[in-house]
């Protein structure tokens, strides 16, 4: 299924219902029915901004489909419901397409899954990792300052400025990654659960750049754990 979504600032009060301040809309293209006919492909399902979603689905499968999207967050970290409350499309022929317009004011995972009863038990469902996006504040203007290094000693040569080899400290990661739009560090920390190589394969949303790298695991192992400095 293809998924077009349309984001827009912050400000609805209820999933359904418009937001004001519209920005230019950011979409998504996505199939239901394949890469199996129970299930749905969505290009982007991770770090989507709250407000505004607008869903274009095309049916790639062989039988009808439909897309619900619950209305509620959930805390799980795996999509669980095979029917929920929330706003649908029609049912949707194979060949065709429909569109549907949710707005998701808060942050959390959502759950989205097919319309049409026994296919979400089939697998026909996922998650929707939403995260609240502010504009930072403009920087007061300020004087210029201009500075001069200081002259290097004759026979000596100065020292290269240090170079990182990975994305960042695992609190920088923790943000990068979009892990805090789905979940506090303090929430994970009180799981209990250790952060090791088998996340690439438990955690249930793709990371944005592909499975994360051993330094990426162990620095992000040592923030969680608090034993980052």
């Amino acid at each position: 299924m293809t998924v077009r979504i349309a984001l827009i600032a912050l400000g609805a009060l209820a999933i359904g219902s418009p937001l004001s301040g519209a920005t230019a809309p950011t979409v998504v293209d996505v199939t239901a029915g394949k890469p199996s006919e129970f299930a749905f492909k969505l290009s982007k399902a991770i770090g989507i901004p709250s407000g505004i979603v607008v869903f274009h689905v095309t049916n790639r499968g062989a039988v009808p489909h439909g897309l619900k999207v619950c209305a509620a967050p959930v805390r799980v970290r795996a999509a669980k419901a095979n029917a929920c409350a929330g706003p649908a499309t029609r049912t949707i022929k194979p060949g065709g397409t429909a569109t549907l317009t949710v707005t998701l004011p808060r942050a959390g995972l959502y759950e989205y899954l097919s319309s049409i009863a026994g296919q979400p038990a089939k697998g026909m469902k996922g998650l929707l990792g939403v995260k609240v996006v502010t504009a930072p504040p403009a920087p007061a203007p300020g004087p210029t300052i201009t500075t001069t290094a200081p002259p290097v000693p004759t026979g000596t040569t100065a020292s290269p400025a240090p170079t990182s080899t990975d994305t960042g400290a695992g609190s920088q990661l923790f943000v990068n990654l979009g892990c805090s739009s789905c979940h506090s560090a303090a929430e994970v920390r009180a799981m209990g659960v250790p952060i090791t190589s088998a996340l690439n394969t438990s955690h249930p949303l793709q990371f944005p750049n592909g499975p994360l790298t051993a330094s990426q695991i162990s620095a992000l192992a040592a923030y969680l754990s608090g034993s980052e400095r």
